[in-house]
């Protein structure tokens, strides 16, 4: 009986933990208990893949209903950043938000302008490309100072070119820029507490609204980690105690 009531409580601290996405906890206590590798694998795959460790996650999700695909990245990263918001890291999620807006950016632009045109293999801005397309170098306004210097785009310079290339795409993406510089500089100051309501008055959207946007333009699933845990717990659940 002592062992039965241990083990009960062994998985109540485990099922707490699971509903409060600290998947690296719970891969602990896992470990240490008794429960079929099936689940405990599920909770280990959990961990990587909010880490987005994509060469070690996919074995833990083969032959399941949480399909993880390493080509899918930016849909990957979506559903980790809508993760920080449920964990409430608020201060990681205004960090994380501005590489997602611009992965998003980027691609809208590359449906509309192939990136071969102006880009070279790392995602800098080629010069001899860009002498051959005034169009393009039109749009782009901020080169650096210097000649010599590497040209990446950041958000300003993503959404000039959808503005010259996919004018009906602009009204849907440009709150996008706006969030993301608004809340870039209020994640730089380490002084400033970054909160929830101070991220949806610096960015002028929510969180929630935010993640739709990201998750329609990237075919992300913001509700992947609330599903994997329903199933984790269903597992810790119907597992014998013996």
């Amino acid at each position: 009986m002592p062992g039965r009531f241990s083990a009960l409580l062994e998985r109540a601290n485990l099922k707490q933990l699971i509903v409060s996405y600290d998947y690296s906890a719970a891969v602990t206590i896992a470990a240490d208990s008794r429960l079929p590798d099936q689940v405990s694998n599920l909770i280990r795959g959990a961990m990587h893949r909010s880490r987005l460790e994509h060469l070690v996650a996919p074995k833990f999700f083969k032959d399941t209903a949480f399909t993880y695909d390493p080509a899918n990245k930016v849909a990957e990263y979506i559903s980790a950043l809508a993760l920080l918001a449920k964990r409430e890291q608020w201060a990681e999620f205004a960090r994380s938000a501005t590489p997602a807006i611009t992965i998003v950016l980027r691609a809208a632009v590359a449906k509309h302008l192939p990136e071969d045109r102006y880009l070279d293999d790392m995602g800098r801005v080629d010069r001899r490309k860009l002498e051959r397309e005034p169009e393009i170098r039109c749009a782009l306004k901020h080169p650096p100072k210097s000649p010599n210097a590497e040209w990446y785009l950041y958000t300003k310079d993503w959404l000039a070119l959808l503005r010259q290339f996919a004018p009906d795409r602009v009204g849907a993406l440009e709150v996008l820029g706006r969030f993301e510089s608004r809340v870039r500089n209020t994640a730089a100051h380490e002084i400033v507490s970054i909160s929830e309501d101070r991220i949806t008055k610096d960015g002028g959207l929510l969180p929630e609204q935010l993640l739709k946007i990201l998750a329609r333009e990237t075919g992300a699933d913001l509700t992947l980690y609330d599903r994997l845990n329903d199933e984790i717990i269903r597992q810790i659940d119907m597992a014998p105690l013996g």
